[in-house]
């Protein structure tokens, strides 16, 4: 079975690995994109991104 985690705004449940959450990166709570996209919520910027790896050679 897959781990689900729930919206903390309108409670849908996502697959953990869907939603790409991880507790370590936002431990304030899980918001889907429909809530932060419909209520125009700011939440911190995840610097844990591939773009925003080192990358070496």
């Amino acid at each position: 079975p897959e781990i689900m985690i729930d919206c903390i705004i309108c409670t849908r449940r996502w697959h953990q690995i869907c939603a790409l959450r991880l507790d370590q990166i936002w431990p304030e709570g899980f918001i889907c994109n429909t809530c932060i996209r419909e209520y125009n919520i700011k939440r911190k910027e995840n610097r844990y991104i591939a773009q925003q790896c080192v990358f070496t050679t």
